[in-house]
């Protein structure tokens, strides 16, 4: 057996952290927490948080089931608990034990052995910490955290585990209340820390409720303003410079502030403050996160103080191993064993006869008895003894057990002895701790009553006494059943009996004043055996709580009604299936019943053409969680009718999922009239083409002939230098009947003949490479057979603002125009390589390209816009010819 005492020095780097760690480490993990979207996410980020904070290995997270065992919610991959999936650990286990204990655990390497079974043990472990998290009543389960590197759990280390697990106590507790952390904004609203958004400039956007508490401005005289109206003055220049120049540069800021309320007081503040980025990467505003922490500035030299007591209090902590081997008789003892007993070292170990004299007599019998029954039967023990020293009598733990040969026999006891002297202190110290505990009991705002086994009361708190209305020798008189204004007797008989079966239960009644007044309370009762049997019960008043629950019943309500009245058409998506329609649904789709649209894919509901854009808009909403922009659709009426219709839509959380807020509203109306206000504007241009074409082309080129004779005779007449003027004014003047001609063709492309069309497409391509530098070229048919004029001039229209298109966004190296028949008509395509773009944007329904789908719509063409084969955009018209 080696000397080598059984603990290494940690592997971490600092095992004793300080609190300026554990305070970012909160701080990310509450980022991370809110950027989680369901509740296995944010067990993995609390999960993740605790070894970090701690230096361990491997970890679970667990819950007590209805059986009283444990049941893991969530485990470190590398954990051998995450390879059994459901493993679980029964009532009787030492896990499950520990952990509804109620207290952190936290063991050593020698120590886990007993504690301890195989099973639970998993891989080599060096320590162990169970650390138990409640909802707001009780022990619900347990974060579990082991490590083979490291031989201790400093004190750093384990607040920084039981404030994990308080967080994972909420989880659950807000996960089994009401739908888990349905909107962080909650969060937010009701963190301890002070949360504030500014935009880029420092300005205030938005703070909660715990920013008004702590600095005493209301947001309402905050937001518009900038922080710097808490500034003290005590914060340098340079370290606000710093602050700007890190969070500017994109980088999360860590720091303290010492800033001055509105009521002229100071406060400390630590801070996190971090950018938001939007879709683009660009910093639209700044959160900060901050905690008042000016009792822990003030508490600095006392915690400074009290790590070096438990630096020193863990030097103490000391463990001796020691071996009898039967088969050799030898004997052989750790130097921290000769330590623990003060034996001087150059002596052999002490043998069991020896070893006794160490103890006192009650001590000495019971530690006999021990290895007596280890010896004959194997069975292990596990005592604490009084050893009986000159310096002063000290506690040890003791732990033996056999070891047996291949044939059964027992060859060898191994054990160990860990001085716990400061241990048992520490017990006389939680005695005063309970005593502690009652007078917390006794000034708590909840009633406290303790109940003997048939339900007389036996002992009530002052909050309770005042709530009540009677006093404390009253109460001390009756029976459980007096003040109970809900349950009979006889239900309160049975009540009682129920919990003395189950050991607890929590519970709404009602209870009844001294002067009769009835009021809602909360119970939350358990149940001992112990003295012959006795209940101990917390009650809270939650009269406020019922008032906020009808208030929410009610606006529950009013949403409704504003969802079923809207004049808009609203449905929800969930999984793919339409969910909920409100009556306005009914009328826009032309069914009677809702049963005609609830079940059916949302694709069911619109024209096959906007199918791809339905998709995408809707991956993209799961993916980035927000609002898809208005784009106009067409929806199928339940008699295959069309309806032009504007959609919005916006994603929202459901259980661990999220569903689709749809809104459709009608705009034929509108479309008529735009459709009205296109063919008038078109006319008009022609008009006005047709007027400067006839009109101020034709005296533009008057005045130009007018010119040239008048050159001629001042040439005639020898006035060359007059001549010179003339011909200048000649050419102005041409050039000026060039412009005007172009404006015309403009405004009135198409002349309207056979072969207009593609003319005016031919000009459009030229006009384009002379004046953009883009290759622009057109192909296909050289005549075009229409009746219908109007249609001509919409085709081109449409060419032009496609081209228009391709050239101001898709940055293209070529675009190509072309002129092809179709099966009804004819076929109109521009096509760019250029770099596309997402159809889900809102670019998609700029005002171009809504005008290109209307005027389609005006001649029955069919447009459609997609990404080209070899990349780029193609824009296609199918319009239909009269025969």
């Amino acid at each position: 057996m080696s000397d080598k005492p059984p603990f290494s020095p940690p592997v971490t780097t600092d095992p004793h952290q300080p609190p300026e760690t554990l305070l970012r480490i909160q701080h990310e993990l509450l980022l991370g927490l809110h950027q989680a979207h369901d509740l296995s996410e944010k067990l993995r980020l609390c999960l993740d948080a605790a070894l970090n904070a701690a230096g361990m290995d491997r970890g679970g997270i667990y819950l007590i089931d209805e059986s009283g065992g444990l049941r893991l919610e969530r485990a470190t991959e590398s954990s051998q608990d995450f390879a059994q999936a459901v493993h679980r650990y029964p009532v009787d286990t030492a896990v499950a034990r520990l952990a509804m204990a109620g207290m952190p655990f936290y063991a050593h390497h020698a120590e886990l052995e007993t504690t301890l079974s195989e099973s639970e043990r998993g891989e080599a472990l060096r320590v162990l910490a169970i650390v138990p998290f409640r909802d707001e009543r009780r022990v619900i389960g347990c974060l579990k955290v082991t490590s083979g590197r490291v031989d201790e759990v400093p004190m750093p280390a384990r607040l920084a585990l039981e404030a994990v697990a308080s967080v994972v106590g909420l989880l659950f507790s807000r996960a089994r209340a009401d739908e888990v952390l349905r909107k962080f904004s909650r969060v937010i609203e009701q963190t301890a820390s002070t949360v504030i958004i500014t935009g880029t400039e420092g300005v205030i956007e938005y703070v909660n409720p715990r920013f008004s508490e702590t600095t005493g401005y209301s947001a309402a005289e905050v937001i518009g303003r900038r922080p710097s109206l808490l500034r003290s003055g005590y914060t340098s220049p340079e370290e606000y410079r710093q602050l700007w120049h890190t969070i500017k540069g994109g980088d999360v800021w860590h720091g303290e502030f010492h800033n001055r309320r509105k009521d002229g007081s100071l406060y400390w503040e630590a801070a996190t403050i971090s950018p938001i980025r939007d879709e683009q990467g660009l910093i639209t505003h700044f959160v900060g996160i901050k905690d008042d922490i000016t009792d822990r500035k003030l508490a600095e030299a006392a915690l400074k103080e009290s790590e070096s007591l438990l630096k020193q209090a863990q030097h103490l902590a000391r463990i001796g191993n020691w071996r009898w081997d039967f088969r050799t008789d030898a004997l052989i003892w750790s130097q921290e064993l000769y330590r623990i007993f003060g034996r001087d070292p150059a002596l052999p170990p002490a043998n069991h006869t020896e070893l006794m004299q160490y103890f006192t007599a009650e001590s000495r019998a019971r530690l006999s008895a021990a290895v007596d029954r280890t010896i004959h039967d194997g069975t292990p023990y596990e005592t604490d003894l009084e050893m009986a020293r000159p310096d002063g009598n000290r506690w040890v733990l003791a732990i033996g057990k056999a070891v047996r040969d291949r044939t059964g026999a027992i060859v060898e006891l191994r054990g160990m002895m860990q001085d716990i002297t400061d241990r048992k202190r520490a017990e006389l110290a939680r005695a005063e701790q309970e005593a502690r505990y009652r007078a917390v009991i006794e000034t708590a705002s909840d009633g406290f009553w303790m109940l003997d086994k048939d339900g007389r009361i036996l002992a009530v708190n002052e909050a309770y006494v005042r709530r009540s209305g009677y006093s404390r020798e009253e109460l001390l008189t009756m029976w459980i059943g007096d003040i109970e204004a809900q349950e009979s007797p006889e239900e309160v008989r049975a009540h009682i009996e129920k919990v003395k079966r189950s050991g607890s239960d929590l519970f709404e009644t009602r209870h009844r004043t001294r002067d009769g007044e009835v009021w809602p309370a909360e119970v939350n009762t358990s149940y001992s055996s112990t003295a012959g049997g006795i209940f101990f019960a917390f009650s809270r008043d939650i009269t406020e709580r019922k008032q906020a629950e009808e208030s929410l019943r009610e606006s529950e309500n009013r949403y409704r009604n504003l969802f079923m009245h809207s004049p808009d058409c609203i449905l929800v998506n969930h999984q793919g299936h339409i969910t909920l329609v409100n009556r306005t649904c009914l009328r826009l789709f032309g069914v009677n019943s809702d049963q005609a649209l609830v079940g059916k894919s949302p694709y069911d509901l619109f024209h096959p053409d906007f199918h791809p854009m339905i998709a995408a808009r809707i991956r993209r909403m799961c993916e980035t969680g927000e609002a898809a922009p208005p784009i106009e659709e067409k929806i199928l009426r339940y008699d295959r009718s069309t309806v032009d219709v504007e959609v919005i839509a916006a994603p929202f959380p459901v259980g661990d999922g999220s569903a689709i807020h749809v809104i459709l509203r009608d705009i034929t109306e509108r479309k008529a009239l735009e459709r009205q206000i296109i063919e008038v504007s078109t006319a008009e241009q022609e008009r006005i083409g047709h007027d400067i074409h006839d009109g101020i082309g034709q005296q533009l080129t008057g005045a130009s002939m007018l010119a040239a004779g008048i050159e001629r005779r001042l040439i005639a007449a020898g006035h060359q230098s007059a001549a010179t003027a003339i011909a200048e004014l000649r050419t102005h003047l041409l050039n000026t009947l060039e412009e005007a001609r172009s404006l015309a063709r403009g405004l009135s492309p198409v002349d309207l003949d056979s072969e207009g069309l593609a003319d005016a497409l031919i000009d459009l391509a030229e006009r384009i490479t002379q004046t953009s530098g883009v290759k622009c070229r057109y192909e296909g048919l050289r005549t075009v057979q229409a009746d219908n004029d109007i249609l001509l001039v919409h085709l081109y229209r449409i060419a032009q603002e496609a081209v228009h298109n391709a050239v101001r966004h898709g940055a293209p190296g070529v675009v190509e125009i072309r002129l092809d028949p179709g099966p009804d008509g004819i076929v109109l395509t521009v096509r760019d390589d250029g770099k596309g773009f997402d159809i889900t944007q809102d670019s998609y329904n700029r005002l171009g390209l809504r005008l290109m789908r209307y005027r389609a719509g005006i001649i029955g063409g069919r447009l459609s816009i997609a990404p080209a084969a070899q990349g780029g955009t193609l824009v296609r018209c199918e319009v239909p010819l009269s025969p």
